[in-house]
């Protein structure tokens, strides 16, 4: 028996792959929420997304020789970890005291508070993977009602005196 075999070039197969994998992530997702409830799903992903992230966040360190006290590199690892998400972004702002992106395309959009959730978890995990004297979170969301979706990183605040 001959099969027919689909060519396709290498980076054809990652973006089907990549779309594939989409797919399963957002239909396990909503089946759990369907069938477990949000914050029970929640409570079972959340802590799998943040430590694979932060994992994935020493190894992109080392991958890329990034300094993790630059915000110019929190920066980069940032943009990077966003595209493996499918994720497009513009940076407004970006100093040593405050990284501001906003989400300019987003795949998940349409996908649920939930998916946006574990997204949330997954960046701030990412940052304090890469930094854990820095610290991320959505300003903004539209799974929220808001308008844009702005994703900030700062330097934790020291709760040390000063001697």
């Amino acid at each position: 028996m001959v099969v027919k075999k689909i060519e396709m070039s290498e980076k054809e197969w990652d973006k089907e792959t990549m779309d594939l994998l989409s797919v399963l992530f957002l239909t396990t997702v909503h089946g759990m929420v369907d069938h477990l409830g949000r914050e029970r799903t929640l409570e079972i992903l959340a802590p799998a997304f943040g430590n694979a992230t932060k994992a994935g966040a020493l190894a992109n360190l080392a991958r890329f020789g990034l300094d993790p006290d630059r915000m110019e590199d929190i920066c980069a690892a940032l943009c990077h970890i966003k595209k493996c998400f499918k994720q497009e972004l513009e940076v407004l702002e970006c100093n040593e005291d405050r990284l501001l992106v906003e989400v300019t395309y987003c795949p998940f959009e349409a996908s649920g508070l939930e998916v946006c959730e574990l997204l949330e978890i997954s960046a701030n995990q990412y940052v304090e993977g890469l930094n854990p004297k820095l610290e991320g979170s959505y300003e903004s969301a539209k799974s929220r009602g808001d308008a844009s979706c702005r994703y900030r990183v700062v330097r934790k605040e020291s709760n040390e005196s000063p001697e």
